[in-house]
Formats: structure tokens, sequence, C-alpha cells
């Protein structure tokens, strides 16, 4: 390329020939990165005083080729036979620590909970647990008892003097039957039978002379050693009975509440006169209890297999069982035993307070400290009404 360029001075044009540079030599020189690299590797190499050699290939025969890829072949099954070995064993292994914890009594070991009941599939028991399970048994409870007064108002004075015979001992009318307050007795029947015939044995078989004798032997450890005795109970548990059986129903419910027992048969379910006729019809029929109260012992039942599985009954604190109370008719009230549910007036003027019907019962954890000294703590207080409160506005 040759361009003309007039000399400033004004004097005659000269040809200057400038030479075509290349845009690589105008631009500052770079390299690619790999280039880069291999070059600063190089560098290194040489001041190391290291020889760089070129990759060498080596070629193998068709028949060579093959038998590699046949080893590969077999050592890649090999692996595979062993992990699927491994896999087995884990499979094994977690069914052997599901059986050792059942062993020990935690029957919920890897189990999935997601479909279970609020009672059920509860590995570990802590005080939040229980009360919402309590609670939803007396919603259970309250739900029974309300629908009775409201299908049978005219059976007010056969629940009422029914109650109070059962709960008290004692016959005779009474004037006051208003439906709150029979309600609320009805509760405290409920209540009672939960407490005593539930909560505070150990159902674990259709027998009750079997069930009474496993109750003895746990007295009996328990009396000893109540880590032992929470220990050997919940084994037991593991291993009893899915469900209440019926036959234990109505042996509970005739045991504890028979004179209401015999008006719910007759009034709330089917067409029975005596009790005599209900214990022989136990094992031809499965309706004989209304299903209500079913779902209600049933119900009751688990929860008390929640208290007897608890691993935190034999924890470092010394606790080991748990005890259900329900305060007598007429008795004084307690704050640390027992929580009012309404307003008392006669708390207001200064009066002595008197229980009118106890609503669900109430929970305590009985044990040992290091000391050897026994304690008892109350887990849940028992839900009370006071007399005043159940009389007519």
């Amino acid at each position: 390329m040759v361009t003309t360029h007039e000399h400033p001075s004004g004097g005659s044009h000269q040809p200057l020939t400038i030479r075509k540079m290349s845009l690589e030599r105008q631009l500052p020189h770079r390299l690619p990165l790999e280039e880069q690299e291999e070059s600063n590797s190089n560098a290194t190499s040489q001041q190391l005083g290291w020889t760089v050699r070129p990759p060498s290939f080596e070629w193998v025969s068709q028949e060579q080729f093959q038998n590699v890829l046949k080893n590969f072949r077999a050592a890649h099954a090999q692996v595979e036979l062993q992990r699927d070995q491994m896999e087995e064993q884990e499979k094994q292994l977690k069914l052997l620590k599901k059986k050792v914890a059942q062993l020990e009594g935690d029957s919920t070991y890897g189990a999935d909970h997601s479909n279970r009941n609020s009672f059920k599939g509860v590995s570990s028991t802590d005080d939040s647990t229980i009360n919402n399970a309590a609670s939803s048994l007396a919603a259970l409870i309250n739900r029974y008892a309300s629908t009775l007064v409201i299908r049978h108002p005219h059976l007010l004075p056969d629940f009422w003097a029914a109650v109070t015979k059962n709960c008290t001992e004692n016959e005779g009318q009474h004037q006051d039957v208003a439906s709150l307050r029979v309600q609320s007795l009805l509760r405290h029947a409920i209540s009672k039978v939960i407490c005593n015939g539930v909560v505070n044995r150990l159902l674990l078989t259709n027998s009750s002379e079997a069930n009474e004798r496993l109750w003895r032997i746990h007295e009996c450890i328990f009396s000893r050693d109540p880590v032992v005795a929470s220990v050997w109970r919940r084994q037991t548990c593991s291993a009893s009975m899915n469900d209440f059986d019926r036959a234990l129903m109505i042996q509970t419910l005739q045991e504890y509440m028979p004179s209401l027992f015999l008006i719910l048969l007759k009034y709330d379910g089917p067409s029975i006169k005596t009790l005599a006729d209900a214990s022989v019809k136990t094992e031809s029929t499965d309706c004989l209890i209304p299903e209500a109260l079913v779902e209600i012992l049933q119900s009751a039942w688990e929860f008390s297999r929640l208290l007897h599985e608890s691993k935190q009954s034999f924890s470092s604190s010394g606790i080991g069982l748990y005890r259900a109370f329900v305060p007598e008719l007429g008795s004084a009230l307690d704050a640390t035993r027992m929580e009012l549910l309404k307003r008392c007036h006669r708390s207001e003027n200064q009066e002595k307070e008197v229980l009118g019907a106890c609503l669900f019962p109430g929970l305590i954890k009985m044990g040992r400290d290091s000391r050897g000294r026994d304690i008892h703590v109350v887990v849940r207080r028992a839900h009370v009404i006071c007399d005043c409160a159940l009389l007519p506005q």
C-alpha cells in the first residue's frame, strides 16, 4: 500500500511507502487459555528440570479389546451384585432393629404415623401429647352425654337416679333434674368408668381374670422398682390385644355403672331387660352396646395404652406410672388437683365450694425419687364443675 503525503512546509510531494502490518502485530499478542496453560506448564517444567513428553497411544488388537471389555463387564456385574447384597443387609438390619424395639416395648419404631388415630402411633409421650389426647376423649364424652339428654328428655329422672346410685350408692328421687345437671352427672359416671375400669387397669387380654392377675404382678414389681415395672409394662403392652374387646366392655360397664348401663341398653341400644340377658347375648351380639359408647370406650382404651407405653414414665425424674382420679360428688374442691370449668358463685361470696360433677378425670404420675421416697405429680387436673353452677338460673 502506497500513500502520498504533502509535506507541511509546502515542499515537493515525496511518496512514503508503508508496509501493511498484520492485525496480530498491531494488537497485543494473546494466546488461547489452553495454550497459555500449556505454555505455563512447559515453562514451569523447564525451570524444575522436568522433561515433558507428548502423549503416547498404545494400539491393541481386537481380541485384546474384547477381553478387556469382557473383564470390565464382569467387574461391573460383581459390583452390582455386592450393592444388592448390601441393600438386602440394610433391610434385614432394619427389621432386626424393629424387632428389638418391639421386644423393648416400642411398638411404633419405624411405623408410618400419617394415617393413625390421635392416640395411636406415638413413640414418645410428653405432657402435651397427653393433654391433646385427653381433650379429644373429653369431647367424645360431652357429645354423647348431650345427645342422651336431647334424645331422651323423659328419662332425665331415671338418668339422675342411676348415676346417683352408681356413684354414691344412695337411692331416691331428686327434685332437681335439670338437663345441665343430668348431662354433667352422665359425664361424671362415664369418667368414673374410664378412670377405674380402663386407665387404672391393664387391659391386655380379653379375660378379666388374666388382666387382674397381670395387674397384681405389675403392682408387685412396681413396689420394688418403678423403672423395672415401667419396662415390664411396656413390653407386656406391646404383645396385647389390638382392640378393646366388646365382651370386656360389657363386663367393665356392668361392674362400674350397672344401673345406668341397664337404662342405656334399654333405651339407647338393643332391647334387653336384665343384665343376665346382656351377659348371655355378649358372645352372639356385636352391636349390644350403643356405638357412641363403644367409640368412647375404645378411645379410652387407646388413651390408656398411650399412658402405659410411655417412655417418659421411667425417665431420670423417677416417675413410674400414670394414674387417673375422679373426685367424689359433694367433696370440697382442691385447686391443686381440680380445675373449675364454670364460674362459681359461692367462691365469689367467700362460701365453701362443693363439687357438682367431674367432667373428665385428672392424671397424676406416681413413682419414687433417688432417695426412695414416693412422689406424685399432677399432670392434668380433673375438669370439674361446682354444685352452684348446676343450679337452675
